[in-house]
């Protein structure tokens, strides 16, 4: 435990991390108590598989530091954060997402967030950034949509089609009076 090539600020951000992420998924689960019980089944082994992931850097920290990277003086090989400018843009981006899930929708906000971060972070093969994300949007509509039929944010652009009905959808709803007949 005591090791003196461990980098103890290393150890202590990690854990600090790790133990900030399972009180995230504390304060979710506390959240989930308005949530009607067969809505948050989902959620709540998101959240129990999260703090487990959580706990499990905790101990790997502790109990197998070198197998953690925690015994690089220079911070090189550091496994949690290899590079810390891009934690801070995905988080900021991260942010960005959670704000616009409602305005966008689910599908238009998560195209618009997967495809952003992986240029941002800098993977440039489009051909495998589309096969990636179009299989990942059918998988997440697969489970959702049509298996768990839980509704997602709706797209901005269908909420702007319901809100404004058709000339035809109004013309068979209530036809004209003024028409006459030539029979």
């Amino acid at each position: 435990m005591n090791d003196p090539q461990i980098n103890k600020k290393l150890r202590t951000v990690e854990i600090g991390v790790a133990g900030g992420i399972i009180v995230a998924c504390f304060l979710g689960w506390r959240n989930l108590s308005t949530v009607p019980t067969d809505a948050k089944v989902f959620p709540l082994v998101l959240l129990i598989v999260l703090a487990g992931l959580a706990m499990a850097i905790i101990g790997r920290a502790i109990l197998f530091p070198h197998a953690a990277g925690l015994d690089d003086p220079d911070n090189k090989n550091w496994s949690f954060f290899r590079h810390i400018p891009r934690f801070v843009i995905t988080l900021v981006v991260f942010v960005g997402y959670a704000a616009l899930l409602d305005v966008l929708g689910f599908f238009t906000a998560s195209i618009l967030f997967l495809v952003g971060l992986t240029i941002l972070l800098g993977y440039r093969e489009p051909v495998k950034i589309a096969i990636a994300y179009v299989v990942f949007l059918v998988f997440v509509y697969s489970i959702f949509v049509a298996l768990f039929d839980r509704p997602l944010p709706k797209e901005f652009w269908l909420r702007t089609a319901e809100a404004q009905p058709s000339y035809v959808m109004t013309t068979l709803d209530q036809p004209r009076n003024d028409v006459t007949s030539h029979v």
